[in-house]
C-alpha cells in the first residue's frame, strides 16, 4: 500500500504469505515492520516543514517560472528522437537493442487512467522502430507508491538485469 492508496488492508492469506517472504528476502525484515515503517515514514513526512516536497511538486506542475522538463515536455517527439538514434546506433555499430520496461500500477490515482494510455501510446512497437525494445508491466495490487517498492519484486528484478548487461 502506498502513501495515497484508499484501498483497504485486507489481502488474500496467500498474497500476504507471498508478500511476507519477498520482503525477507529483499529488504531483510518482515512484512509486519514494513507496514509500521511505511505509516511512520507517511506521519513523519508530514511532521515538519514540507518545503521541498512542494517546490518539487511545484516544479513538477511547471508552476515556477522558467521550469520545464526538457526531453520530457513531450513524450512522443522523445520517443522519436529515442527511435532515430538507437536504430542508427543499431544499424552502424551492431549495438544492442534498446530495452525499456515500463511498470504501471493496477491503481494510480497521480497518472490516472487517462495518463496511462497516453504514455502506452507513446512507447507502441510503431513509434519506437527496430532500435528499441519496449516491455509494458502492470504491478497487480498496487499503486503509485508501491511500484519502486522493493519487496513487490519489480525493482530487484530491472537492477539484476541492468546488473547482468540488459539479458534477463
Amino acid at each position: 500500500m502506498g502513501m495515497f492508496s484508499n484501498r483497504g488492508d485486507a489481502e488474500e492469506p496467500e498474497d500476504v504469505e507471498d508478500e511476507e517472504r519477498r520482503c525477507k528476502e529483499t529488504i531483510g525484515m518482515g512484512l509486519d515492520v514494513k507496514i509500521k515503517l511505511e505509516r511512520l515514514i507517511f506521519k513523519y513526512t508530514f511532521a515538519e516543514n514540507t518545503k521541498g516536497a512542494n517546490d518539487e511538486a511545484r516544479l513538477c506542475l511547471k508552476s515556477v517560472d522558467g521550469s520545464g522538463w526538457d526531453k520530457c515536455e513531450d513524450y512522443n517527439a522523445f520517443v522519436q528522437e529515442l527511435k532515430g538514434f538507437w536504430e542508427q546506433r543499431v544499424k552502424e555499430n551492431g549495438a544492442k537493442k534498446l530495452r525499456v520496461k515500463i511498470v504501471f500500477a493496477e491503481e494510480d490515482a497521480m497518472i490516472g487512467k487517462k495518463g496511462r494510455k497516453y504514455f502506452e501510446d507513446c512507447w507502441t512497437k510503431e513509434l519506437c522502430g527496430d532500435g528499441v525494445e519496449v516491455e509494458l508491466v502492470e504491478l497487480k495490487g498496487g499503486d503509485h507508491d508501491s511500484v519502486v517498492d522493493p519487496s513487490k519484486g519489480i525493482m530487484g528484478d530491472m537492477l539484476a538485469a541492468v546488473k547482468a548487461g540488459g539479458a534477463e
